[in-house]
């Protein structure tokens, strides 16, 4: 994973190969805050879709809480454009301030507490520790102020994309042309059904062909799991290899919750990416959508496969 506290500004991207053309008028890359509206916009669609994901969920409580977050970047990135430095901590500042009237569970608040009585380096060592590679909290408290801290960068990464001239972005490995971080998830669009995967951290979205492991390229081992039905699927692998499913134990909310959502998992690396489905569900927001079938990833992971995707608002140890 990128150092994503400490990396480069986008615009100084690490060298690799620019982003090819697709037929057609359909973009390679699709940076935030475009047609759809602003970056504000990005974060106030997606605390919505997590309300309204939060509806009855057996994680309504937390769904409702990563929505509150997300209205609090909205608030912090609504003065537009950043630059400098000290960007990220007038947003991190911003985003606790926002936070502060907001009710949460007594271990987030004295996280909260902790972050906004905390020195600007002591800020600086928890994100590094935090978001710099694997996870290497310190103290277990530590990792409820991830979502925070997350949420800050995320919000800055965003900003600094939406102004990225898109010719500019190039390939990092698996991970997003702009930033070099890990996806949240793959979306399929509806129409031509194209497949992009979505930035966990600056919500850059680009194109990668369907059928293909998104972290080592393998297209003959992929299996596919939904958390709908109990039988077996095809999927889209369909060489009777694929579409191995299953119903978790006492998982029927979450199912009602995962319409339209697969996990692909390969064979070759062992690892799994979430896609959801536009044309099933065109509301659906990959980072809300992730949080809310988690129950998915239990499914998926009891079969051995490990995530290759990255949530900002799910503490890692």
């Amino acid at each position: 994973m990128a150092r994503i506290f400490s990396t480069p500004a986008p615009g100084a991207p690490p060298p690799g190969d620019g982003l090819s053309a697709l037929p057609g008028e359909a973009p390679a890359l699709v940076l935030p805050g475009g047609p759809d509206g602003g970056v504000a916009e990005v974060f106030a669609r997606r605390a919505g879709r997590l309300r309204a994901l939060a509806e009855g969920h057996p994680l309504g409580g937390f769904l409702a809480l990563a929505a509150d977050l997300c209205a609090a970047q909205q608030a912090a990135v609504a003065g537009g454009a950043v630059s400098g430095e000290g960007a990220r901590l007038e947003l991190l500042l911003a985003v606790l301030s926002e936070m502060a009237n907001v009710a949460m569970p007594a271990e987030a608040r004295a996280a909260l507490g902790r972050l906004r009585s905390a020195s600007a380096g002591e800020l600086a060592a928890l994100a590094a520790s935090l978001f710099d590679g694997p996870p290497k909290p310190e103290k277990a408290e530590d990792l409820a102020a991830a979502p925070f801290l997350g949420a800050a960068l995320q919000a800055w990464w965003t900003l600094r994309a939406a102004a990225l001239p898109s010719t500019e972005a190039r390939r990092h490995g698996s991970g997003c042309p702009v930033c070099g971080s890990l996806p949240v998830a793959g979306v399929v669009r509806s129409g031509r059904g194209l497949r992009y995967l979505h930035c966990s951290l600056c919500g850059a979205q680009w194109h990668i062909p369907r059928l293909t492991c998104a972290n080592c390229g393998a297209t003959d081992a992929l299996s596919y799991f939904t958390l709908q039905g109990g039988g077996a699927d095809e999927g889209e692998g369909g060489d009777g290899a694929a579409g191995k499913a299953g119903v978790a134990e006492g998982a029927a909310s979450a199912a009602e919750t995962a319409k339209g959502v697969k996990t692909e998992a390969c064979a070759r690396c062992h690892g799994y990416l979430k896609l959801f489905y536009l044309e099933e569900v065109p509301a659906a927001e990959p980072m809300a959508d992730d949080l809310a079938t988690l129950a998915l990833d239990i499914l998926t992971e009891a079969q051995g496969y490990a995530r290759l995707s990255r949530n900002l608002f799910l503490p890692q140890a």
